[in-house]
């Protein structure tokens, strides 16, 4: 808080007296923040280690409920090897006794300017339509697409 308030992005709109301490309510100084990101990869790390934390917990509990989900090493049309997770060989992930699990994390994508754009318009408006849905069970969705200097060695 005395951070954000330093940097002049909160500020402090009233202060409500009660028995003890007054309690301070703070506002931000705009309806919405741009803030360049800090790219070197301990701060990327550091800011994302919550999510990659809640990910882990939430496969431990589709696997705990005996989810039928297998690693799923496999070389793609361009000979790299892609690792990802796939549901047991027989078994249909829209089976409505499963879980919904979508972790195609790893896999690489070749893709030329126009189709790389699609997709992201694409992920963009599903991605917008469940956002607006409510109630039901969390899900947490992380899905990152970003493309790659040639000079960067494919590691699945």
């Amino acid at each position: 808080m005395r951070r954000y308030l330093r940097l002049g992005l909160l500020k402090l709109i009233r202060k409500i007296q009660r028995g003890g301490r007054a309690v301070k309510v703070y506002r931000s100084v705009a309806d919405e923040l741009l803030i360049h990101p800090d790219f070197s990869l301990e701060a990327y790390l550091r800011q994302h280690a919550v999510w990659e934390q809640q990910i882990y917990q939430g496969l431990n509990y589709v696997y705990a409920n005996k989810v039928p989900v297998s690693n799923h090493l496999y070389r793609n049309e361009q000979g790299v090897f892609c690792l990802g997770s796939s549901l047991l060989e027989g078994d249909d992930p829209l089976a409505l006794d499963q879980s919904a699990v979508f972790t195609g994390f790893h896999d690489a994508l070749y893709l030329d300017y126009a189709n790389a754009k699609a997709l992201q318009g694409e992920l963009n408006a599903v991605w917008q339509k469940y956002l607006r849905k409510k109630g039901g069970q969390c899900h947490l969705l992380r899905l990152v697409l970003v493309p790659l200097p040639q000079e960067v060695e494919i590691i699945p």
